[in-house]
């Protein structure tokens, strides 16, 4: 099952739209540096496998390992920038 919804933008004031530039700004530093550390370091108590470039891992990061990142975002989004990382097969520009 994919849950989704979907929310208009149009009537954002300029105080929410600096807002919301500054969670996608924090959630992409997050992201790639979830996938530097990955690549470069691996992942701690994790099952992790780096084969013919590509990763070869559960659909969920361990908590701990999120807690090592310095950001303000929740842990779920924390959790979700994790998943989403482990998806990629490539570094993010």
């Amino acid at each position: 099952m994919i849950r989704s919804s979907s929310h208009s933008l149009k009537f954002l004031n300029k105080e929410k739209q600096n807002q919301l530039s500054l969670l996608i700004s924090e959630y992409r530093s997050l992201l790639q540096n979830i996938i530097d550390e990955a690549w470069l370091r691996g992942i701690p108590e994790f099952d992790f496998n780096i084969s013919k470039n590509k990763l070869s891992t559960k659909a969920l990061l361990p908590t701990s390992y999120l807690k090592t990142f310095d950001t303000w975002l929740s842990a779920r989004l924390k959790q979700a920038a994790g998943k989403q990382a482990l998806m990629m097969k490539e570094k993010v520009a």
